[in-house]
């Protein structure tokens, strides 16, 4: 009890600074219970792109449900708020596995300081502040479900069953990919399988193409993105 209180006092409050620490501040192959990474080489034709590669061969996530809303309506329940002789709230714990990727710091802040770059946001942002935080942003959460795309053809696994972690802090370009289930054993290593060289090379080169493939979201419907 004492050591996860120590643990808890030199957590961050910000839960993705110790996920991204986690995740890049590694061996070759750490292995923990619920927590398992292994590196992964970075093929020759994606280099430029990607830093780092990993595959996170297992993982552990506990979500908590805090509030919920009804679409159709204004009525939002927030379970945060103090209600009597009610002392916790209803919590999930489930287990997986998935790839992590960081993106090359100079090559992607280069692209986002192009003039390509600011004319796209003055278009698209007028009357909001285009901040480098707010483009940084913009083009990971894009890259991200690009990459979702990428990963759910090449695996097997519907998109609606991958889900995202961003790391967009400063210094951080990071982007992890994972499915998870209820059951203790997790799932069968399908999707970490698949950052090994040959596989990721494949995927982050559909990555690109599906960016010049116009979807339905709205910015790529106005049609002004080439």
């Amino acid at each position: 009890v004492e050591k996860e209180i120590e643990k808890n006092a030199e957590a961050s409050e910000n839960l993705k600074i110790d996920e991204y620490n986690a995740l890049t501040e590694y061996e070759e192959h750490k292995r923990q219970k619920d927590f398992q990474i292994r590196k992964q080489e970075v093929a020759p034709k994606i280099k430029k792109l990607l830093s780092t590669v990993q595959s996170v061969e297992r993982l552990r996530e506990v979500r908590a449900l805090v509030k919920f809303t009804r679409l159709d309506s204004e009525i939002q329940v927030n379970l945060t708020e103090p209600v009597e002789k009610i002392k916790w709230l209803p919590v999930m714990e489930v287990f997986g596995e998935g790839i992590f990727i960081e993106l090359d710091e100079n090559l992607i802040m280069e692209y986002l300081g192009s003039e390509f770059v600011t004319n796209e946001m003055i278009h698209l942002y007028k009357n909001v502040d285009r901040s480098s935080d707010l483009v940084k942003k913009i083009f990971l959460h894009t890259f991200s479900h690009l990459l979702m795309r990428a990963v759910s053809v090449e695996s097997g696994y519907s998109l609606a069953s991958l889900k995202e972690r961003i790391y967009g802090e400063e210094g951080q370009f990071g982007i992890l990919v994972y499915t998870s289930t209820p059951d203790s054993e997790g799932t069968l290593g399908g999707l970490s399988r698949l950052a090994k060289k040959e596989r990721m090379e494949s995927i982050i080169v559909n990555t690109l193409k599906y960016s010049s493939i116009c979807s339905n979201d709205p910015l790529c419907h106005d049609g002004t993105l080439s």
